[in-house]
């Protein structure tokens, strides 16, 4: 009896520890940048000649803010490295890249790096 009790219960604690099923879908609008003249592209290959000014590089970890947790997010990583072009007088990016690494089970870190150009007149 000891035995199934103890079979039940390590099943009812396995059961559980599973994950959730989750679809997360994200967006990142560029309308905010490419609207004042900011060209981003994930492409290096683009119709028009540039200069390279600068390879750029963010990371987002998230954490806590004025006392409220703010997860790793696109859209502020994307605001952060145009941000960054801009301070270099840069006028656009390109091979703008994306990547996730995980910190545990629920959180993340953001990188994202491209290249600062400016475009030949």
């Amino acid at each position: 009896m000891k035995r199934i009790l103890f079979v039940f219960m390590l099943f009812l604690l396995m059961a559980g520890c599973s994950s959730p099923y989750r679809v997360v879908t994200n967006s990142v609008d560029f309308s905010m940048y490419t609207d004042n003249g900011f060209f981003i592209s994930e492409s290096d290959a683009v119709p028009f000649e540039y200069n390279g000014v600068s390879l750029l590089f963010t990371k987002i970890v998230p954490g806590y803010e004025n006392g409220y947790y703010k997860a790793a997010n696109y859209q502020d990583a994307t605001t952060e490295i145009v941000r960054n072009a801009m301070l270099l007088k840069a006028d656009g990016i390109v091979n703008l890249k994306y990547s996730i690494v995980p910190i545990n089970k629920y959180e993340y870190e953001l990188h994202v790096s491209g290249m600062a150009i400016k475009r030949k007149k």
